[in-house]
C-alpha cells in the first residue's frame, strides 16, 4: 500500500509567498542601489558642508530648494502618470499606448520647463547677489531634473528598476561629488560658491540623463514599435491632480527650509540642512521598497486583486518600519556626536532639529507606501486633497514657530504636519481602497 502525495499548498498560500519572495528579491536589489545613493549623497553632503562652511552652505541649500520646486512644476505629476500608464500598458499588451504617454509626457516636460524658467527669472529677481546668482545657475537643472524622473518611471513601469536609479541615484550624484573634490583640489574650498555648485548639479544630471535614455533604448519591450495611441483628455485630467500632488510633496520637503531662510541667517539654514539630511537616512529603506512596490500597485489594481494590494501593503509597512528604527534611535540617541563626527563641530547644534524629525520619518515609514497605493488605484484625487490640508498645516505651523524658535521650530512644524498627513493618508487607503496599510 503506497501513501498518498502530500496534498499541495493553498493557492492563496501559494501565492502570498511567490508575492513575498519577489518582494523581498526586486527589494534587496533596490535597497543596494538606495544604500549607494545614500552613501554618495551623504558623502556630497559632507564634502560640501565641511568645504563650505555653514553660511555658504546655508545660501546653496536655500538656493537649491528653489531650485527643485520650480523642478517639480517641469514635471508636474509627469512621472506618476508615466509609471502608472507604463505598467498598465506592458500589463495588457497595449503597445502604442506604451510610446504614446512617452511622447506625451517630453512634449509637456518642453512647455512645462518654459514656463519654469519665466518662473526662476522672476524669483531671482527678488533675491540678493549670491542667493539670485545660484538660482539662475539652477535654470539648466529644472528641465534635466524633470526628464531624469521621468525617465525613472518609465523604467520602473517596466520593471527595469536597475536602469531606473543607476543615472540619477548613483551616477549623479557621484558625478557631482568628483566635479566638487576636483576643484576643491585644484583652485581650493572657496572656489565652491553656491552658483558654481548648482551649476555643477546641472552638469551631472546631463550626463546622468544621456545615460539613462541610452538604458531605456536598450531594454525596449516588445510591442514598443506600434504606432505611438494618445489619450489626451484622460492624460491631462489625470496628471493635474497627481501634479498637485507632487507639488504638494515637494513644498512640504522644501518650506521648512525656505521659509528658514528667510526669517534667519544663513548659518543656521546650513545646520537645518545637515540635519534634514540626515532624517531622510531614516526613510531610505521605506524609498527603497516605493520602487519596487508602486509598479505592484499599478498591476494589482488593474487586474482588481485587492487580497495582493493587501499582501504588498503589508510587507511594505513591516519591512520599511524595521529598517528605519535602528537608524532613527542612533540619531535621537546620540545626533550631537554622529553630526559632529561627520560635518564637523560646528554642525552639532542641529542635533535636537534632527531629534525631532527623526520621529516624522518614523511615523511615515509605519505606514509604507500608502500615498503611492492611493495614486496607483486611482485615487489620486483624494491624495491631493489630504496633502493640502497637511502642507496647509505645515506652512501654517512654520510661520509660527521659526521666527521665535528657528530651526527647531521648523523640525517641530515639519514632524507635526508628516504625521498628520500619514494618519490621514492611512484612514483613506482604508476608507477607498480596502487596505491597511501598516504592519499589523
Amino acid at each position: 500500500m503506497t501513501d498518498d502525495p502530500p496534498a499541495p499548498p493553498p493557492a492563496g498560500a501559494t501565492d502570498q509567498r511567490t508575492a513575498r519572495v519577489g518582494l523581498l528579491r526586486a527589494g534587496a536589489w533596490s535597497l543596494v542601489l538606495k544604500a549607494g545613493n545614500l552613501l554618495l549623497g551623504l558623502g556630497l553632503s559632507v564634502a560640501l558642508a565641511r568645504l563650505m562652511g555653514p553660511t555658504a552652505y546655508g545660501h546653496y541649500a536655500f538656493a537649491l530648494a528653489i531650485v527643485m520646486m520650480l523642478a517639480l512644476l517641469a514635471r508636474l505629476g509627469l512621472p506618476a502618470l508615466t509609471l502608472r500608464e507604463t505598467a498598465q500598458a506592458l500589463a495588457r499588451g497595449n503597445g502604442g499606448h506604451y510610446r504614446g504617454i512617452w511622447r506625451w509626457a517630453l512634449v509637456a516636460v518642453g512647455v512645462l520647463s518654459g514656463i519654469a524658467a519665466a518662473g526662476a527669472g522672476l524669483v531671482a529677481v527678488t533675491l540678493d547677489g549670491v542667493r539670485a546668482q545660484a538660482v539662475l545657475a539652477g535654470l539648466a537643472l529644472v528641465p534635466l531634473v524633470a526628464l531624469l524622473r521621468l525617465a525613472d518611471a518609465r523604467a520602473r513601469g517596466q520593471e527595469r528598476i536597475l536602469a531606473g536609479q543607476i543615472p540619477d541615484g548613483l551616477l549623479r550624484p557621484a558625478l557631482l561629488l568628483t566635479l566638487a573634490l576636483a576643484a576643491a583640489a585644484i583652485a581650493g574650498p572657496t572656489a565652491l560658491t553656491p552658483s558654481r555648485v548648482i551649476a555643477g548639479h546641472a552638469l551631472a544630471a546631463g550626463i546622468a540623463l544621456a545615460v539613462g535614455l541610452a538604458l531605456l533604448r536598450r531594454d525596449r519591450p516588445a510591442g514598443a514599435a506600434l504606432a505611438p495611441v494618445f489619450e489626451h483628455r484622460r492624460w491631462a485630467r489625470a496628471v493635474l491632480p497627481l501634479g498637485l500632488i507632487a507639488g504638494l510633496q515637494v513644498v512640504n520637503m522644501h518650506a521648512d527650509l525656505i521659509l528658514l531662510g528667510l526669517f534667519r541667517p544663513a548659518e543656521e539654514v546650513g545646520l537645518y540642512r545637515v540635519a534634514a539630511q540626515a532624517a531622510l537616512l531614516i526613510g531610505a529603506g521605506q524609498q527603497a521598497l516605493n520602487m519596487v512596490t508602486t509598479p505592484q500597485f499599478a498591476r494589482l489594481a488593474a487586474a482588481d486583486d485587492r487580497p495582493g494590494l493587501q499582501r504588498v501593503a503589508t510587507l511594505n509597512a513591516r519591512l520599511a518600519a524595521a529598517l528605519s528604527l535602528p537608524v532613527a534611535a542612533l540619531f535621537v540617541l546620540g545626533g550631537e556626536t554622529v553630526l559632529a563626527a561627520l560635518f564637523g563641530a560646528q554642525y552639532a547644534p542641529a542635533a535636537g532639529a534632527l531629534a525631532i524629525l527623526c520621529l516624522g520619518q518614523v511615523a511615515s515609514a509605519a505606514v509604507g507606501g500608502v500615498g503611492h497605493l492611493l495614486n496607483m488605484t486611482g485615487n489620486e484625487a483624494v491624495n491631493a486633497r489630504t496633502l493640502a490640508a497637511a502642507m496647509t498645516l505645515n506652512l501654517a505651523l512654520n510661520l509660527a514657530l521659526i521666527p521665535a524658535f528657528g530651526m527647531v521650530g521648523a523640525a517641530t512644524a515639519t514632524t507635526l504636519s508628516l504625521a498628520l498627513l500619514n494618519a490621514l493618508l492611512w484612514r483613506a487607503a482604508r476608507a477607498r481602497v480596502g487596505v491597511r496599510c501598516d504592519p499589523f
